[in-house]
């Protein structure tokens, strides 16, 4: 049997280009996973009718890369969290467009990862889906869950009140369905999930194959939580992700769920939100403080997924450059966070 070539990257010439992965479609679900990347742009993303994609926002996990799909013929090696991901999105019977900043960012071009990362916003504004994969199933136990939360039929204008109330009552029935297992995941604890979700028109929240649109989810959730269990507490009051998931609805509601379509391709993501901020005005020292301990593969991200959040980050002028070690990154935010109270005559608490 003739060995596979490894797949090379070619270079994105245009300052909006990016990549899709074109997804083939494959009856044998555990068949190897074919696919192609196309070269495009986000502009031409926008204004075509046919260049529409899914964006994927998921958990790197392990950065070992211990699986491989093919892509344009040749062998492409990914992680395994990567590879589960790609795995369960894969249809039966329908063409996927997707981005994955795991196979769509060439990772070992750092200045090819800077540049994809300053337009990181545009990405999933444009995408006309967002998932937001949490792993493969455990034991069904998760797509039992989700599958709960689907409406029974489909929702229009003149069935929607109609199918709220069997909705509500079928919720009611899966009282050992309980959303703190989904909770769990390390999704709802990474850093850029924040800004993957506010910027998107269209998430869903997917475990295995069974996804459920991102708006249901978190209705069923304040439901729960406005339910007793009987022991006179609210059901998963204590799970520290559910303040998590509220300050995500809220800055997606006041900022994804207005989402249409982009026009700018060339602003960066600190242009979003034309003066008015999602995230309940912070400073970028405020959403450090207010969100360390969250999961990051690359401490640097720690600050780069803050900046477009952050009331200050539009005077951050040095860019999104993962040339710097992380010690100097972080040397030169202490600098301009003190920098910049001193020119604003503020006092930092000691």
């Amino acid at each position: 049997m003739a060995s596979i070539s490894i797949y090379e990257y070619k270079p994105i010439s245009d300052e909006d280009g990016i990549r899709l992965l074109e997804l083939q479609p494959n009856k044998d679900l555990s068949s190897p996973i074919h696919s192609r990347l196309i070269h495009t742009t986000i502009s031409m993303c926008v204004e075509d009718i046919y260049m529409h994609y899914t964006a994927l926002s998921y958990v790197w996990g392990s950065p070992e890369k211990n699986k491989t799909i093919i892509v344009d013929g040749s062998s492409l090696s990914i992680t395994d969290s990567l590879h589960a991901a790609i795995h369960d999105l894969r249809d039966q019977n329908h063409t996927l467009l997707l981005w994955a900043d795991g196979v769509c960012i060439n990772q070992s071009d750092e200045e090819e990862k800077t540049a994809q990362i300053r337009i990181m916003g545009q990405i999933y504004t444009s995408a006309r889906h967002t998932v937001a994969y949490l792993g493969p199933a455990n034991r069904n136990d998760e797509e039992r869950i989700l599958r709960s939360l689907r409406p029974p039929f489909t929702i229009t204008d003149s069935l929607k009140e109609k199918s709220e109330k069997n909705w509500s009552k079928k919720l009611s029935l899966t009282a050992d369905a309980r959303l703190d297992k989904i909770l769990s995941r390390q999704w709802f604890g990474r850093v850029w999930v924040f800004q993957e979700l506010v910027f998107s028109a269209s998430p869903w929240i997917q475990c295995g194959r069974t996804r459920v649109r991102w708006e249901r989810f978190y209705q069923a959730l304040r439901k729960e939580k406005s339910e007793d269990d009987g022991t006179g507490q609210a059901s998963i009051s204590e799970a520290p992700a559910t303040s998590i998931v509220s300050q995500m609805h809220e800055a997606w509601e006041h900022h994804g769920k207005r989402l249409t379509s982009y026009s700018a391709p060339d602003n960066t993501v600190l242009s979003y939100y034309s003066g008015e901020r999602v995230v309940f005005g912070n400073t970028l020292i405020d959403l450090l403080l207010a969100r360390r301990g969250l999961g990051v593969t690359d401490p640097r991200d720690m600050v780069f997924a803050h900046l477009g959040f952050a009331t200050d980050g539009q005077l951050w002028t040095t860019g999104m450059d993962y040339s710097k070690t992380v010690s100097q990154l972080f040397l030169d935010v202490a600098w301009w966070i003190q920098n910049l109270a001193t020119v604003m005559g503020t006092r930092l608490d000691s």
